[in-house]
């Protein structure tokens, strides 16, 4: 995911709302990756 993601785990708890992440500009394959990747830190409790 370099270079065209960070994802921002701690938002909700400094920013008072969760990661957004604006698909409309990445690929169907960039968009799984984001998906696989998100729901991998969530099961480790990130």
């Amino acid at each position: 995911m370099e270079g065209f993601l960070d994802l921002d785990l701690d938002r909700a708890q400094r920013r008072g709302a969760p990661e957004a992440v604006l698909c409309d500009a990445k690929s169907v394959e960039q968009v799984a990756e984001i998906a696989a990747e998100y729901a991998r830190l969530h099961a480790e409790g990130r």
